[in-house]
């Protein structure tokens, strides 16, 4: 009786609201530009091991030093991004373990400014749809049944059709969220 006391309940649900940091680096720049992350990521526990996940985060950064054609000058970046993947977690009452992979499409709006030579400042702004792909692993920590902290670190790869007028975007995010089950985690 005291093991199906510790056994998860099968098809729980939870979401977590976090908060981050991010790492963006472009080809467009020559170095990595902080900037901040918040979102959503949902999961259902399917079986013991294995969850269906959804992750909906906003990436913000500030870029300087871009240069693409005859473009120098500062550009503002920020990622919405929204995906369905997978995750694999071991562990047990208390802490979970786990790895994830979630591809996402992204809504990614740059606005750039430049001051020319006169003085005055040109503001340009372009908002285009990728697709892209996040991977994780992090740590759950549970506090109660139905309220737990979770970790995380990701790295992102934002756009996979990315060309000469569109460079590559990366980026690696650490966040931390509070984490709620709609039910309980554990039968107790």
């Amino acid at each position: 009786m005291a093991l199906l006391a510790a056994t998860p309940v099968i098809g729980q649900t939870n979401f977590s609201f976090f908060l981050g940091a991010t790492a963006l680096e472009s080809q467009l720049s020559p170095a990595t530009n902080l900037g901040a992350s918040v979102g959503l990521i949902t999961k259902f526990n399917v079986v013991e091991l294995v969850r269906l996940r959804g992750q909906v985060h906003v990436d913000k950064v500030q870029v300087d030093d871009v240069t693409i054609g005859s473009f120098h000058g500062r550009e503002s970046v920020t990622m919405v991004c929204f995906g369905f993947g997978g995750e694999l977690a071991v562990g047990g009452r208390d802490v979970d373990v786990f790895v994830n992979a979630t591809p996402h499409g992204t809504i990614r709006t740059t606005f750039r400014t430049e001051t020319a030579d006169d003085g005055s400042v040109h503001v340009s702004s372009l908002t285009r749809f990728s697709l892209g792909m996040v991977f994780g692993a992090g740590v759950e920590v549970f506090i109660t049944d139905n309220i737990g902290f979770e970790l995380q670190a990701q790295y992102d790869i934002f756009n996979f059709d990315h060309d000469e007028t569109d460079p590559l975007y990366t980026g690696t995010r650490a966040l931390a969220g509070l984490q709620f089950y709609l039910g309980r985690n554990f039968a107790r």
